[in-house]
């Protein structure tokens, strides 16, 4: 049987730290999102004391057995928070307005839809789901690629999720930006300065590290970009300690514009560098849709158009033993960092175990037309 989830500890091996983590790949990436609902659930009829709390956020609500598993948890007594940005089936708006209705006077499920716009730079793009208690977990932070959508098309592309167990750090982070987009569901230009103004990124040296969209526009390439900021350190280490290195890219859109030719052209400086050197840095790109030609022309391993909604990316430095891969719910497009609503969940192993970085390898392999 296909394995379909990988689970790693020491994750980073930095600071002593040890967080449990669990990936995931289709069809388990939607179903992920009901089974931590149930948990929820179970935590809260099994300790009825627990103030068990759910926080979800999630660019598109269509698979009603996600819905109803939000009612379900309520019924138990959890309270749960879900901000989407919109459903295209009617009847799901229609099931979360009654489930709502439904659970008002206990005050448990709340459903707010975002009132930005429907172009793609007013979009509230995320796909997280917060857990603050199950029965063998403090807290639990789950960052996905995937939309909740059922249909039959969409359930084939391949996905990505990632669970992070009982990092307190992490998933204060994530629920503040939670709290903060909730606060602008109809205000998208003042959610906009409050990004802009306000870095609610975290990084502590466990080796878990997240990023929140968007960015200012004047310079999306720049220091505040994770990925811009994890491609240059690595073409620094490479200056310094010449090495073989892999660059893969897992991406379901991508634009050559302000955003995109910085990236082609990083990628290509850090391969030329290494050829200068007697080195191979190794790039692999997988794209669902390329909005401008044909822009990775001579990288090592290409596929485009084929079946993959990830926004992954999975980096390594061979001989230095250091590995990073970076996931969540962003395209490589510059109105994916500086206009939406998005995030980049960063995870960085070293030594000689690192599951994370060969479980979205793995994911990237198994894409297919």
């Amino acid at each position: 049987m296909e394995k379909k989830t990988v689970t790693c500890t020491n994750v980073g091996n930095c600071n002593g730290a040890e967080h449990r983590v669990k990936v995931y790949k289709q069809p388990n990436v939607i179903a992920q999102y009901r089974r931590l609902l149930l948990k929820a659930a179970k935590a809260k009829r099994t300790n009825p004391d627990w103030d068990v709390k759910i926080h979800f956020c999630i660019y598109q609500l269509d698979a009603e057995h996600v819905v109803t598993a939000c009612e379900e948890a309520g019924k138990a007594g959890v309270k749960v928070d879900v901000v989407y940005h919109f459903a295209q089936v009617g009847q799901v708006d229609v099931l979360a307005a009654e489930t709502e209705a439904a659970q008002l006077s206990r005050g448990n499920v709340v459903f707010t839809k975002m009132q930005w716009g429907e172009g793609s730079s007013e979009q509230m793009h995320n796909k997280f789901l917060l857990v603050n208690h199950t029965k063998a977990h403090h807290n639990v932070t789950y960052v996905s690629t995937a939309n909740v959508d059922g249909s039959a098309k969409k359930l084939k592309w391949q996905q990505s999720g990632i669970c992070v167990y009982d990092h307190e750090g992490l998933y204060n982070a994530y629920l503040q930006y939670h709290e903060v987009i909730k606060r602008h569901s109809h205000d998208l230009a003042g959610f906009r300065q409050y990004m802009y103004h306000n870095n609610l990124n975290f990084e502590d040296g466990s080796g878990v590290s997240a990023y929140f969209m968007p960015i200012p526009k004047q310079d999306p390439w720049g220091a505040q970009n994770p990925l811009a900021s994890v491609l240059l350190e690595f073409e620094q280490q490479l200056h310094q300690h010449p090495q073989d290195s892999v660059v893969a890219m897992n991406m379901a859109f991508f634009r050559c514009d302000d955003l995109g030719s910085k990236l082609i052209d990083q990628v290509h400086s850090m391969k030329q560098l290494a050829a200068s050197q007697g080195k191979t840095c190794t790039v692999k790109s997988t794209i669902m849709s390329e909005e401008e030609g044909n822009p990775f022309p001579d990288f090592d391993q290409k596929k485009s158009n084929v079946h993959t909604h990830t926004k992954n990316y999975s980096m390594a430095l061979l001989d230095s033993k250091v590995y990073v891969t970076l996931t969540g719910s962003t395209n490589c497009k510059k109105n994916d960092h500086c206009s939406k609503a998005n995030n980049y969940l960063v995870i960085r192993e070293t030594g000689d175990h690192h599951p994370v970085y060969d479980a979205f390898q793995d994911i990237q392999q198994s894409v297919h037309a």
